[in-house]
């Protein structure tokens, strides 16, 4: 009974956080559609409020929640040269590499290929985040994010 109990737990873990769908501010979306926008800065204030708006604010990786938190101070000290427990080779944040940083893959949908290489099967690896349920992150939002990570993942800024 607690393996099936535990199974189960996982399995919801993986799916998602649960059914509570988020409402996003979709005006910025259009807006950088229409070419309206600013440009998000590749810096970690702005990373930052992607991280928390997408991922802490929907219950998932707020404080207190699941590995790891994405929200408040401790943020970056909880993604930045910290291993991923779904794919222990690779660490959440890699300075400078994002290509090698698990947030980043789970964020475009290619951290498949990245348990595949570590020899991890595919379902222990989760979905793609956030769940596809929810508001994905827009291109302006990837962008940012990989930058932030390519020039090194500074708390600065």
């Amino acid at each position: 009974m607690f393996l099936l109990a535990t199974a189960c737990l996982g399995l919801m873990l993986n799916a998602g956080c649960g059914p509570n769908i988020p409402e996003r501010d979709r005006n910025n979306d259009a807006e950088a559609e229409n070419g309206d926008a600013e440009p998000i800065e590749p810096v970690w204030s702005q990373v930052s409020s992607i991280l928390t708006s997408s991922c802490a604010l929907t219950g998932c990786h707020g404080p207190g929640a699941m590995f790891p938190s994405l929200a408040g101070e401790d943020a970056h000290d909880s993604i930045v040269k910290v291993f991923s427990d779904q794919v222990p080779s690779l660490t959440l944040v890699e300075p400078g590499n994002p290509d090698s940083s698990y947030l980043y893959l789970k964020g475009i949908g290619l951290h498949a290929e990245a348990c595949e290489d570590a020899g991890i099967p595919e379902d222990q690896c989760g979905t793609q985040m956030p769940p596809p349920t929810y508001p994905q992150l827009g291109q302006e939002e990837v962008s940012a994010l990989r930058a932030w990570i390519s020039e090194g993942a500074s708390r600065d800024g």
